[in-house]
């Protein structure tokens, strides 16, 4: 991982400044990111998803996609500041995980299982005492 360098309060007029591939900054939990050219040529969703939304808030976007913790992390080392206003832990925070932010890359699928857990249970136990 790169060495960090010290964060530092980015207001929005100078984050709608970097608006263009070679020049990407996005915010995202209260962070600003720097993304160099190999990052938007390594994404896998393209680096056009990206530099469409450079300059700008993209939080609501990338928490709709469901980024995994691995993404996160990786989106992480590229942090350069943090916007203006934001509280404190701005100063030192990571991109939080999946968990953190109420959603999480499972797709949803978690309050299905009991469902289908007791559909299956009922069946069984239709068959069994229909004698």
């Amino acid at each position: 991982m790169a060495e960090q360098k010290e964060r530092r309060e980015i207001s929005e007029a100078e984050l709608a400044k970097h608006n263009t591939e070679e020049d990407c900054w996005i915010a995202l939990h209260d962070l600003v990111l720097e993304l160099p050219k190999d990052f938007l040529e390594e994404h896998p969703g393209g680096g056009d998803v990206i530099t469409c939304l450079a300059g700008k808030d993209v939080t609501t976007d990338y928490e709709d996609i469901a980024h995994s913790d691995t993404a996160r992390e990786w989106t992480s080392k590229y942090i350069i500041g943090y916007k203006e206003g934001a509280d404190e832990a701005a100063k030192t925070k990571l991109v939080p995980k999946s968990s953190e932010v109420g959603g999480g890359a499972g797709g949803g699928v978690g309050p299905l299982v009991p469902a289908v857990l007791v559909l299956v249970l009922a069946i069984i136990a239709y068959f069994l005492f229909q004698k």
